[in-house]
């Protein structure tokens, strides 16, 4: 199950928890893309599964789930970085799912918003945005393309360089499987700048927010939730589950 940005409300892991008993093995996996999965299904239950799943708002398009891979700063609006990007998550989500050419994205295809803190430009994106002073730049398989967008013409700008691709694949699954990645159109003149190579992860422990109030970061041991920690979700306000298979 793809969740954009990582986040999940109380209430879906809940859901999830629930699914994973009645239809799997009572387990959750969460993966390198920020998503969760899970294993042990029984024959027969994917219709079940997938009603579960849009009754709790974690399955919004049929037609355009396996493109719907958009990794974002965890703690972006919490503390740090140039922008808030998680309303952005929502913006793009929401693009993603509502154009039908869109739906011909391969599942591999993976969507990043960066606020500038680092912790997810250098996950291996196809499309990035990368927070800079004044807005973000567009980073295309790892690289500043030198386009440029402010918050309000981001998501637009990701949208384009998606379509791009889709206009010169030709079998393709990735943007660095292009043999020349100008042929999408999508360069700039602006100044490059320095797109980090190493992910910066959030560190383990509780961590203060701007608000006063604090975040807790944990990791999961081989990246598998069993019950007992699944039953604990449901009190939860937000979850975020990040690409180092934690939250």
């Amino acid at each position: 199950m793809r969740l954009p940005g990582g986040t999940l409300s109380g209430a879906q892991a809940g859901a999830l928890a629930d699914a994973s008993r009645d239809l799997g093995d009572g387990h959750l996996e969460l993966t390198s893309r920020a998503n969760v999965q899970i294993r042990g299904l029984r024959d027969g239950v994917e219709g079940e599964l997938s009603e579960r799943l849009h009754d709790a708002g974690l399955l919004p398009s049929f037609t355009h789930e396996r493109v719907r891979n958009i990794l974002a700063s965890v703690l972006s609006g919490r503390d740090g970085g140039f922008a808030d990007v998680r309303p952005l998550v929502n913006e793009l989500d929401a693009e993603l799912c509502a154009d039908p050419e869109l739906a011909g994205l391969p599942g591999r295809f993976l969507f990043a918003l960066d606020d500038g803190r680092g912790d997810v430009i250098a996950q291996g994106a196809d499309v990035a945005l990368y927070g800079i002073e004044g807005g973000f730049a567009l980073v295309l398989a790892g690289r500043d393309s030198g386009r440029r967008a402010s918050p309000a013409g981001a998501v637009a700008l990701m949208v384009e360089a998606a379509r791009a691709f889709l206009r010169v694949r030709d079998g393709e699954w990735r943007l660095n499987e292009l043999d020349d990645l100008g042929a999408l159109g999508m360069g700039g003149d602006a100044e490059r700048v320095a797109v980090p190579e190493t992910v910066r992860r959030v560190p383990v422990g509780v961590l203060p927010q701007s608000d006063g109030r604090a975040a807790v970061s944990g990791l999961v041991p081989f990246g598998r939730l069993g019950p007992d920690a699944l039953g604990e979700l449901r009190a939860c306000g937000e979850i975020i589950v990040t690409p180092w298979r934690g939250w």
